[in-house]
């Protein structure tokens, strides 16, 4: 949802950027720090680290703007209320584990 976003509003600098990094973060930042030392097998460790990450855009925003971009007011919530079921659901089918086994080959 959010790189076809990112994608949409590529002319739109500000937004894609903020959106494209949002999708990075929903995505991929969970697995990275569930693999460090410090937080495997710790799940309230991942998910601070998570959120530490996904606020980091926003924060920064307020700090040197002193406004949060339009793109982190739904992108945030987003990824934090809407991905992670979708992600949960689609993790347990067959297709996905189909698709996963061919990409590890």
């Amino acid at each position: 949802i959010l790189v076809g976003a990112g994608w949409y509003c590529r002319r739109n600098a500000q937004a894609h950027k903020r959106l494209m990094l949002m999708a990075t973060m929903s995505g991929l930042v969970g697995p990275g720090i569930s693999r460090l030392p410090f937080a495997s097998g710790k799940p309230p460790v991942i998910g601070l680290m998570v959120l530490a990450f996904l606020f980091a855009g926003p924060l920064y925003d307020l700090v040197t703007r002193r406004r949060v971009h339009t793109a982190y007011l739904w992108s945030v919530p987003l990824s934090l209320l809407a991905i992670p079921p979708v992600v949960t659901l689609l993790s347990a089918t067959a297709t996905w584990h189909q698709v996963a086994a061919m990409l590890l080959r």
